[in-house]
């Protein structure tokens, strides 16, 4: 509407009518007069185009009203069937069956859309959240043996794409095996940097692109420390799961066993420590999930803190305090900062810092 009128209703025209509903759903709610339901004082509403609009927020109200007044004056077909699809989404009521855990129809609605747009983005080489954080649910669990074997969301994932029609005109194309399995590899570490980004965050925010290409490359390498032989989405799998086990619930445990041994006089903090022990305890094979309960140890060591949160994101960092604080380094180090795992050695340093938790927080 900032644009003028004549730009927002030509937008809203062209959009996909679930979208523009789904969207519009989500501020506004819409009624015939004859059938409106009372409403509580305060409710901002307004009649427009033989439909009564009532507020479900009070977040861009004029906006939204002069919108609908001028695609119900310059376009009214799509003003009808914008005002049809929110006015059947409004008398969306729960049914009386107990199944109160169901979404109702603006957020079905919207979740649908949500799931639209997934599809697409697929068929452009992005892989959808979920299918991330099962995939690397899937490689914390998978035995060696089952890791050899292929993995059915990697398989759906080039399928989507059409990678096989794609890497076979490729192929052709390539002088010799070697370019072609260069070739096969990188499509692998391209699909294995897109988990990272769509399946992790790293100090509660999303991985960049160059971030999440150096994880996927450094965990692979740790996986083939252990398996050498094995393809690339093994060798990611074998690191993940190393990484699981070495990193995560080793730090973990080790911090569990710390706050068990530790007190303070001070009555707040010492019932944080409580609450960031069974919070730890509850998530012990997913410890990122206590991450919030992790800001007492900045009271107590900042720069611990800032390697706890790192070591225990849902992908494991090697941040760049733990170096300060096991070589003693005097100099300032953002708590943010770090690098990716790359080899065991760096795994070994974790352990050392593990095992001088109870120092750093006495």
């Amino acid at each position: 509407m900032a644009e003028g009128e004549d730009t927002a209703t030509r937008v809203i025209a062209q959009l996909d009518q679930h979208l523009a509903v789904a969207g519009l759903a989500h501020f506004v709610r819409v009624f015939d007069p004859g059938v409106l339901p009372s409403s509580s004082s305060g409710n901002l509403q307004s009649e427009v185009g033989g439909y009564v609009v009532r507020a479900k927020t009070t977040f861009a109200w004029e906006a939204i009203v002069g919108l609908l007044i001028a695609l119900a004056a310059d376009r009214p077909d799509s003003f009808h069937a914008l005002m049809r699809g929110c006015r059947r989404l409004s008398n969306s009521t729960p049914e009386l069956d107990g199944l109160d855990e169901l979404m109702l129809a603006p957020e079905q609605w919207l979740h649908d859309v949500a799931i639209d747009r997934e599809d697409r983005r697929s068929l452009q080489g992005y892989l959808p959240p979920g299918d991330a954080r099962a995939f690397l649910q899937m490689a914390r669990q998978r035995t060696p043996r089952e890791c050899s074997s292929d993995n059915p969301i990697v398989t759906a994932y080039f399928r989507a794409i059409g990678d096989d029609a794609r890497a076979k005109k490729v192929a052709i194309a390539l002088r010799n095996s070697d370019e072609a399995a260069t070739f096969a590899r990188d499509q692998e570490l391209a699909f294995l940097a897109n988990v990272i980004a769509a399946g992790c965050a790293v100090y509660s925010r999303a991985f960049t692109a160059q971030e999440a290409w150096a994880a996927a490359s450094g965990i692979c390498k740790l996986g083939q420390e252990l398996e050498p032989a094995a393809g690339l989405i093994a060798s990611f799998e074998a690191g993940w799961r190393r990484l699981h086990e070495d990193v995560s619930t080793h730090v973990a445990g080790r911090l569990i066993a710390t706050l068990s041994q530790i007190g303070s006089v001070d009555p707040d903090i010492a019932r944080d420590l409580y609450r960031l022990r069974r919070e730890l305890e509850r998530h012990r094979d997913a410890p990122w999930l206590a991450r919030n309960a992790l800001e007492v140890i900045a009271i107590l060591d900042t720069p611990a803190w800032a390697c706890l949160c790192g070591l225990l994101s849902e992908c494991p960092v090697l941040p760049a305090a733990l170096g300060a604080i096991l070589d003693g380094h005097a100099h300032s180090v953002s708590a943010t900062a770090f690098t990716c795992f790359a080899n065991g050695a760096e795994i070994q340093r974790v352990h050392t810092f593990a095992d001088r938790l109870g120092d750093l927080l006495t």
